[in-house]
């Protein structure tokens, strides 16, 4: 059965997306408003780097309940007119329960709860209760219906992100201090790159005062893997982040020789 609340939840949704796109239109107005040419440039290059999401795409995958405060979590903020927030970025501190919540030490939340979307259209709520006697899940956390439908799309030939399908051990990489030194092994397929790429994403959020885009260097071990990947920041808002295959680094040079003819 459908979630009772789904069609409550729409109306919230359909709120949000109407304040994202009304937010993204003042961004596409602004370059034309200033007379210099320079100027306007500039903004734009500088807009085209705060990354609102897709327009088809919802706009949260989850949402937070502690002590009364709900919390709803997507790839963007969101404000309505009064500047009250509506949705959160995923990477701000307060979404961090949302990823390593579990039945055994629940963070403090009450309920956490995982949106079905086709595009902003909720296809059904998954909740999760960690208190009360409602409380009917398993002592460790099972892939959730998100999750496995995440698993079984079709892929498009290039990597996606998983902001919303973050588990909680993957969660404690892309969240580690930046001082240190941060090596991920695992074998292929088992995620290391699109953690390291939303780690990346994640300290330009939260280092903002410390690491600019531009700071940011991204290498692949060739061209093929780097198209395979060079979406998934753009995806996050995070366009500016330079992404190289170890071939562009340097100068050309040619390989091999030219062996002398046998008389």
């Amino acid at each position: 059965a459908v979630h009772p609340d789904v069609s409550q939840e729409q109306a919230y949704f359909d709120r949000a997306l109407e304040q994202r796109e009304r937010a993204r239109a003042r961004l596409d107005r602004a370059p034309d408003m200033t007379t210099d040419p320079a100027a306007a440039a500039e903004l734009r290059a500088r807009l085209g780097s705060v990354g609102l999401a897709d327009p088809d795409e919802g706009v949260a995958f989850g949402r937070v309940d502690r002590g009364g405060d709900r919390l709803y979590i997507g790839k963007n903020a969101i404000w309505d007119d009064r500047n009250d927030l509506l949705v959160i970025n995923w990477q701000a501190p307060a979404a961090a329960a949302f990823y390593t919540a579990t039945p055994a030490n629940p963070r403090g939340l009450d309920v956490r709860r995982t949106y079905r979307c086709e595009s902003n259209r909720i296809i059904d709520i998954n909740e999760l209760r960690f208190t009360g006697n409602a409380l009917t899940a398993p002592p460790e956390p099972l892939l959730d219906d998100t999750l496995l439908e995440s698993l079984g799309r079709n892929r498009s030939g290039e990597l996606g992100d998983i902001v919303a399908t973050i588990q909680g051990a993957q969660y404690d990489v892309v969240s580690r201090p930046v001082e240190q030194l941060l090596v991920v092994q695992g074998g292929p397929g088992t995620g290391k790159t699109v953690v390291g790429l939303h780690r990346a994403s994640w300290l330009l959020y939260n280092m903002s005062e410390r690491l600019q885009s531009e700071d940011v260097l991204v290498v692949g071990p060739n061209p093929a893997f780097v198209r395979y990947i060079r979406a998934v920041l753009p995806s996050l808002g995070d366009e500016a982040v330079v992404q190289r295959s170890v071939s562009e680094l340097g100068p050309r040079v040619r390989s091999g020789r030219v062996e002398p003819p046998v008389i």
